[in-house]
């Protein structure tokens, strides 16, 4: 990026760099910001080149968040450089309606990526700015069209009540949401549903559960406003809905009233509807003993719900434990069942612990972490899990475990396998590259190789 002349010099970011800025130029950066630079200047003069110059830093943060905005200590400095660029831009624009306007779409933009990065700071001083401008094209004779009016105002007080939520200033957020004008378009009705969701979110997270069933419930109407407002794809409804009146319901669990009772009553009603087999719902239900009382009625509850659900990487994520205490967590649980008279598990679910253990197992590999994956193979070669494999997925982890042991050097371990295993009858070109691998280190006097 070019250096620009001017009282104020964008900051030059080089993407080639790691970090992102060097610490004398965030020093720089923060020094102007601390300086509140968002203030209007009162000159015509230079107009083209400070919008050409606050452009391009802009522009340039936008794609640096492309490529950066994976590491969050990028993502904080880009926030910065981008209300810098908001001040440049802020110098530069024209004092007519269109220079006004512009200048206020800037300013909520940029105000609301220093809320959601948390600079409360930055987007106090921005949406101090953004006020002003807001003002400056209200009058009627200036010949806004009242929907733009309608939606940068509610755009405005929405970032207002997040800046007050971040604050903990609750009543202030109320204030300000007070001020939010009926929304007539499905962008307005959309706007309010998020910042209320957001919130009402935040609360149930912070353990403020009577804020957070006020606010889930607008987020809720909000949600059927805009349903109907806007005719809003059927999944994305469906899916929203749920999360909605699901926290809805769990926040009205910890609030003690009448009014809490009664909604509890309708939101779970409607889940229940809706929902019946949503492995959320039934979740919930199985945690408050809705029709299932005791332990016997909870075990099959949870039983139905595993047979019905389809698990993937979202909805059942694998712990991210260490791989030894999830090992012994899972020698444990085999245990524990044997000692209960189990002696061993069922077919599927010993199948489904292979394709969890096979999956670990890949990632090890992949990261040529050999003796983790040797650990995990051999868990599935407990008889428990082991009897219920098939011939060819017992051979498969067998193989495996050749491959690992000798990776690891424990080549006595190999040879057993070898020799004694289900590998052992078959004739195939993996098969004959291990023994014939573990034979070449055997007569080396155990010397590993670093590559199989």
């Amino acid at each position: 990026m070019a250096q620009p002349s001017g009282p104020r010099q964008a900051l030059i970011v080089d993407t080639s760099t790691n970090p992102l800025l060097s610490p004398n130029a965030i020093l720089r950066l923060d020094a102007e910001l601390n300086r509140n630079p968002f203030g209007p200047v009162g000159t015509t003069s230079g107009n083209e080149h400070l919008d050409m110059t606050g452009t391009l830093l802009w522009n340039n943060c936008t794609e640096l968040m492309i490529s950066r905005g994976h590491n969050p200590g990028d993502v904080l400095v880009l926030g910065k450089v981008r209300a810098l660029a908001f001040a440049v831009l802020n110098m530069a624009v024209l004092p007519d309606l269109l220079g006004s306007l512009r200048a206020l779409d800037l300013a909520l933009k940029a105000g609301r990526i220093c809320i959601v990065n948390e600079q409360r700071d930055i987007a106090l001083n921005i949406l101090s700015v953004a006020a002003a401008r807001l003002v400056s094209v209200q009058p009627a004779h200036l010949g806004l069209e009242p929907a733009v009016n309608r939606t940068v105002t509610t755009r405005y007080f929405l970032l207002r009540v997040r800046l007050a939520w971040l604050q903990d200033r609750v009543d202030i957020a109320e204030h300000f949401f007070a001020k939010i004008p009926a929304p007539g378009l499905s962008i307005d009705e959309e706007l309010i549903f998020e910042t209320c969701f957001i919130i009402g979110d935040s609360a149930l997270a912070q353990r403020l559960p009577d804020t957070a069933v006020t606010w889930l419930q607008r987020a809720s109407d909000h949600l059927q406003a805009l349903f109907v407002m806007a005719e809003m794809r059927a999944p994305d409804y469906y899916n929203w809905n749920l999360v909605v009146r699901h926290s809805l319901v769990v926040a009205c669990t910890q609030v003690h009233s009448p009014r809490s009772t009664v909604t509890y009553d309708i939101e779970t009603r409607i889940l229940r509807e809706n929902y019946p087999e949503h492995p959320a719902v039934v979740l919930f239900d199985l945690s408050m003993g809705h029709s299932n009382p005791g332990d016997s009625g909870s075990l099959q509850g949870l039983k139905s719900l595993l047979e019905k659900m389809t698990l993937t990487d979202m909805n059942m994520p694998i712990s991210e434990l260490s791989d030894s205490k999830r090992i012994r967590t899972l020698k444990g649980v085999i245990d524990a069942l044997e000692k209960r008279g189990y002696p061993s598990i069922s077919a599927s679910a010993a199948h489904a612990a292979v394709i969890c253990i096979w999956k670990i197992t890949g990632g090890a590999l992949l990261k040529k972490d050999y003796w983790t994956a040797h650990l995990w193979l051999q868990v599935c070669s407990d008889p428990k899990i082991f009897q219920h494999c098939s011939l060819s997925i017992q051979i498969a982890i067998q193989k495996k475990l050749v491959a690992c042991y000798i990776q690891t050097g424990n080549l006595t371990a190999a040879r057993q396998l070898i020799d004694r295993g289900l590998v052992q009858s078959q004739v195939d070109c993996q098969r004959m590259y291990l023994s014939y691998k573990l034979t070449l280190l055997e007569g080396k006097g155990g010397s590993g190789m670093n590559n199989p």
